[in-house]
């Protein structure tokens, strides 16, 4: 199967490697519907990832402030003085809307695995746990559609996975989750091998 390692997309070369962990970041935690995206994450080793990540796009990472306090784990993303600023990166990938329309770039599943385990790992980092009595991997989100595109990468390094609805709630509110599982030994343990995770 051909992999990229670059890519044009509307016209903008793009580096497959520096984008797909940002890249990660943005689709688990990022609300990208405004020109400054936010993204939350309380994850200090994550924060300081992240900040890595917008600081070789030229981007800055910036705690929000309300009422002259500093919101913990909430961040603007800003991209004063870059070429490409990051709610226009977010239109390019596709990721500029509600979480539960998220999907997957056609174009990630072209890419090397190097760069498809960055993704991976990030969306693991921040939208994944290890269920220990289970002794299985599980991804959690809104987006049925984003776990089956996942699930589709997955694939490509190996590893086999199912997915079920769930109903979830947040400050008393309940909405429609689905969870993406998989715990046979010899998929964890390659997923291990493929992934590169933080956090």
């Amino acid at each position: 199967v051909a992999t990229l390692r670059h890519l044009r997309l509307t016209g903008r070369e793009l580096d497959l490697e520096d984008e797909t962990e940002l890249l990660g970041y943005m689709v688990a935690e990022g609300t990208c519907k405004y020109s400054s995206p936010h993204w939350t994450n309380h994850d200090p080793e994550l924060v300081d990832r992240m900040r890595a990540c917008c600081t070789r796009r030229g981007w800055q990472l910036m705690p929000i402030v309300s009422n002259g306090e500093v919101l913990p784990g909430e961040y603007l993303v800003t991209g004063k003085g870059a070429a490409l600023k990051p709610g226009a990166w977010c239109r390019i990938w596709g990721i500029a809307k509600l979480a539960k329309h998220k999907r997957i770039h056609p174009r990630i599943f072209q890419a090397d695995e190097e760069s498809i385990g960055k993704f991976i790992g990030a969306l693991l980092a921040c939208d994944g746990h290890v269920n220990p009595t289970a002794h299985s991997v599980v991804f959690n989100m809104s987006s049925e559609w984003l776990l089956k595109d996942l699930q589709q990468l997955l694939t490509r390094i190996g590893v086999y996975s199912y997915i079920r609805y769930r109903e979830a709630s947040l400050r008393e509110k309940k909405f429609d989750a689905w969870q993406l599982t998989f715990g046979r030994y010899e998929d964890v343990a390659r997923l291990s091998r493929k992934i590169v995770m933080h956090g």
